[in-house]
């Protein structure tokens, strides 16, 4: 899974963005590692070796 980011000068011109497009707010100097860590379990990741990556099933469950 990957994300894209984008940013905006003006919040107003992020606000139009979103409403057109969807996604999240993301303010990256707020997020201590555990907040990401539980943000990103919430989206079905873990974190791999430096890398976001989908948080496996067990077998036969």
């Amino acid at each position: 899974m990957h994300y894209v980011v984008f940013c905006f000068a003006e919040k107003e011109h992020a606000e139009r963005f979103k409403d057109r497009f969807g996604g999240d707010w993301f303010n990256r100097k707020a997020w201590n590692d555990e907040e990401r860590a539980a943000y990103m379990a919430r989206k079905g990741l873990h974190k791999v070796r430096g890398r976001w990556v989908p948080i496996s099933k067990p077998a036969g469950g």
